[in-house]
């Protein structure tokens, strides 16, 4: 992560970067991170069932959630962010 970034992610409050941290890393309260750990029985998706609860999967892919896509990136021509397509989920 470039320095630039980073000091951007510093600038937030202790809460964000921690959640942010957690999206990167996979450890965070999302289904498959925590069937690894033995938490829960199933890591499918809690929102659609169809897939993995991921990181990736809540933010790029679930159906469940592409109102929230819609909103957020309300000029976007299609899904496929380049956020999606990195190495960061």
């Amino acid at each position: 992560m470039g320095q630039v970034k980073a000091k951007g992610i510093l600038l937030y409050e202790r809460k964000p970067p921690k959640v942010i941290v957690e999206m990167i890393t996979g450890h965070c309260r999302l289904r498959k991170h925590l069937n690894t750990l033995g938490k829960v029985s199933e890591p499918d998706c809690r929102k659609c069932g169809m897939e993995e609860e991921t990181a990736h999967h809540i933010v790029c892919e679930c159906p469940a959630t592409l109102h929230m896509r819609q909103a957020t990136f309300p000029k976007a021509k299609h899904w496929k962010l380049p956020l999606c397509h990195s190495a960061i989920f």
